[in-house]
């Protein structure tokens, strides 16, 4: 079994605490992606499981074995892990198909399995065409396809994955997405990620952890981290948000009645008392634009401030008396600024979340 347990790790260096003590459970054949801004202990906890680090308190499992704790730490080429660095880390002086076949020389495989085993994998990712060619004459997309490669070939329990895409070009880095996730379900294999990039966490993971100040600040799958964030770090983190600042009004079975500003803003929450401050939170997407007032709640007249067009969305920001909301409207409209709009906000999706509940930025 290739499940990854890790409970109360602590690293520091020196003074500074790089992980607080964090646990976190990892199923076989999951791909969970640690996620957040730099500092926040992600590759930090990646290069722990990796045994590139040693921990000051706590335990790492791979399956029901222990390969790091404090004073002890299996070393990496004895954990049966496989990783890709953002660098890529290839030797251009060798061929595509040497690259691939170093770590199975080191572990002084028969020559015909070395052989079988590295043009398998190179048709796994696409360059079984490619095993005679240098690899310094290799696009950017192609080396880390060789670095995927050289990292699959050894057959690991576990892959980790340190921002292996960070170095690509936009359009490139989108396309790898989809391939890695691909791989890795294909493959089957137990898979840890990093990046700082939401998207890409948002499309690859089973699983995202989201990380903060060396803690784990919520986990959960993309769709649920998405939509109900627990704090204004994870709202504001995981995609684009209206964050508006307000105290309840009323508060009952049907809902919760916030005031915002020149705002009276009706949530579908419930739990809140009266004079609690909260914090709603709305997706820019969820807002709801027209030239015609529309029917239900939450509907506002308010004056267009700027409008963008971005091809398959207009991003539009409107002001109702002293707060600024951001719109995102599919297909786009481009209205003029200073026009003057309705503007609503569904009950249903604005969440709400307890100022005591936030945690110190």
């Amino acid at each position: 079994m290739s499940r990854v347990s890790i409970r109360g790790l602590v690293k520091r260096f020196g003074p500074a605490v790089a992980v607080a003590g964090i646990d976190l459970e990892i199923a076989d054949g999951e791909f969970v992606v640690l996620l957040g801004p730099s500092g926040c202990g992600k590759t930090t906890t990646l290069r722990c499981i990796a045994g590139l680090e040693g921990l000051a308190e706590g335990e790492i499992r791979i399956g029901d074995q222990v390969v790091s704790r404090p004073g002890y730490a299996l070393p990496p080429e004895r954990r049966e892990m496989g990783m890709v660095f953002q660098s890529y880390a290839i030797w251009p002086h060798l061929s595509v198909a040497e690259n691939v076949a170093f770590g199975l020389k080191l572990k002084k495989l028969p020559a015909a399995e070395i052989r079988d085993r590295v043009a398998r994998a190179l048709d796994l990712v696409g360059l079984g065409r490619y095993g005679d060619r240098g690899a310094s004459q290799l696009s950017g997309g192609q080396q880390q396809r060789v670095a995927l490669a050289r990292a699959v070939v050894l057959e690991p329990g576990v892959l980790l994955f340190d921002e292996p895409l960070s170095n690509l070009d936009a359009k490139l880095r989108e396309k790898m997405r989809f391939e890695l996730r691909q791989l890795q379900q294909r493959l089957g294999i137990t898979s840890i990620y990093v990046t700082h990039d939401q998207q890409e966490a948002m499309v690859i993971a089973d699983r995202v952890v989201l990380m903060n100040g060396g803690r784990i600040e919520q986990m959960g799958g993309p769709i649920e981290l998405y939509q109900r964030p627990k704090s204004l770090f994870a709202a504001e983190f995981i995609g684009l948000a209206n964050i508006l600042p307000g105290t309840v009004a009323s508060s009952s079975d049907g809902g919760t009645t916030v005031s915002a500003g020149a705002l009276a803003l009706h949530s579908a929450d419930t739990g809140f008392r009266a004079g609690q401050r909260v914090t709603a939170i709305c997706r820019p997407e969820n807002l709801r634009v027209s030239i015609d007032r529309p029917e239900g709640p939450n509907a506002w007249q308010a004056r267009l401030d700027l409008s963008y067009f971005l091809g398959n969305i207009a991003d539009v920001y409107l002001s109702v008396g002293d707060v600024q909301l951001r719109g995102q409207l599919s297909p786009p409209e481009t209205w003029a600024p200073g026009k003057s709009l309705w503007v609503q906000m569904p009950p249903d999706k604005v969440i709400l979340l307890p100022d005591e509940a936030m945690p110190a930025q």
